[in-house]
């Protein structure tokens, strides 16, 4: 299956190497595991933005008819996708539709592939499980999956559902991880300069110091003070002149906010999520802009992972056969890439007025109640909105 991949990546590789031949612990040097790579805030804000959004989406199993598409609401595919992936048993808790998809989605944007178990009754999904990273492997085009008690056991191909990342598999958190990379490395620092709790840090020196035991006892004397257990205040020095040397950081020095900042940003571009969708260079909005900046998170971030979903479900779980009877995957976008209400009412009224769209077609926009709406463009804008056959009855009686 990844054998595009394979050739691609060993050409990717020589190239990288040759680049980082000449440049001193290069790219290639750096190591981040996906572990690691979650330690860093920006990453795991940028992985849990791309999979909530995605599963928090309205997922249904339609079918295409003559008379239009319909929900198919009777079978179990339509359940693991929009309610239940996997009941609640003895063995486990089970996994509700947006866990499930969360979970896929999540492994797939970290380590560029998500596999979930599918187990079909005759023919149909009717549970789901997704399988955690590092517990899947494919090899020559073999899979095995780790259930219980570190036991492999080889799976057929038929029975996966293998969602990619870009580019047929992807793996983003390796491709940045310089950027990551050095994210960790500012947090360490961080971390590690606020352990010292800002206690001096440096070199004293004194002439009068000029036996061991009297510098052992001044030392001795210094940690009781100012060290972890110390209480600090005014420690008495029954000393000559004091010489410091200081080894610490400079204020100046310990002003990362620009390099941080360098850093997120960076992250948030190879996942392709907004920086202020990661809590980070927050602006005040309006409502126009706000509507604005969330459509275009969905249309450059949201939108391709849902079409990589939808498109993987109906390949993997659904098969050539039952798509071929007009079944397949929707998720609805509508609302989340439409403008705020007051352009949507104005919108939606002046293709009314002119009998463009049916108060049918507005309900379906706008994900609302269908049952009863007319499917009459005309209706109720009409000058006498009252069937013919009704205006003529009353004649009669008249």
């Amino acid at each position: 299956m990844f054998r595009f991949l394979q050739r691609k990546s060993a050409v990717e590789a020589r190239i990288l190497e040759a680049i980082d031949s000449g440049v001193p612990g290069g790219a290639t040097a750096i190591k981040v595991s996906a572990e690691q790579a979650l330690g860093v805030m920006a990453v795991f804000a940028a992985v849990r933005v791309i999979s909530e959004d995605v599963a928090k989406l309205p997922a249904k199993l339609k079918r295409e008819t003559e008379d239009g598409s319909e929900t198919a609401t009777a079978e179990p595919e339509h359940i693991v996708l929009s309610r239940i992936g996997k009941p609640a048993s003895e063995e486990d808790d089970g996994f509700t539709a947006m866990e499930w998809i969360e979970a896929v989605v999540a492994a797939a944007a970290l380590g560029g592939c998500g596999v979930v178990y599918l187990n079909r009754v005759g023919g149909k999904v009717r549970e789901v499980v997704p399988i955690k990273r590092g517990c899947w492997r494919e090899e020559r085009g073999k899979w095995r999956i780790k259930w219980r008690k570190d036991r492999w056991e080889e799976v057929d191909r038929a029975d996966l559902m293998v969602l990619r990342g870009p580019q047929l598999g992807m793996d983003v958190t390796q491709t940045a991880r310089q950027a990551i990379d050095l994210a960790r490395r500012l947090d360490m620092m961080m971390t590690s300069l606020a352990k010292k709790a800002g206690r001096a840090n440096g070199i004293i020196s004194s002439e009068s110091l000029n036996s061991q035991d009297k510098a052992q006892t001044f030392v001795s004397r210094i940690k009781n003070y100012f060290g972890p257990s110390g209480d600090g205040g005014l420690m008495p020095v029954d000393l000559g002149a004091l010489h410091y040397i200081r080894l610490s950081m400079t204020p100046e020095e310990l002003q990362q906010d620009k390099t941080y900042s360098r850093v997120v940003t960076q992250i948030a571009s190879a996942y392709r999520v907004q920086p202020a969708h990661l809590m980070h260079a927050l602006t005040e909005h309006n409502n126009a802009s706000l509507y604005s900046s969330n459509r275009q998170h969905v249309e450059v971030c949201i939108q391709p992972w849902t079409k990589r979903f939808r498109q993987t479900f109906d390949k993997d779980v659904l098969g050539e056969a039952r798509v071929s009877e007009g079944y397949y995957c929707d998720i609805a976008l509508q609302g989340l890439l439409q403008g705020d209400p007051d352009s949507r009412a104005k919108l939606y009224m002046a293709l009314r007025t002119v009998g463009a769209m049916s108060p049918l077609t507005v309900a379906k926009l706008e994900d609302l109640p269908t049952k009863g709406v007319s499917d009459d463009p005309a209706f109720p804008l009409l000058t006498n909105p009252k069937p013919k056959e009704e205006k003529d009855g009353d004649d009669d009686d008249e």
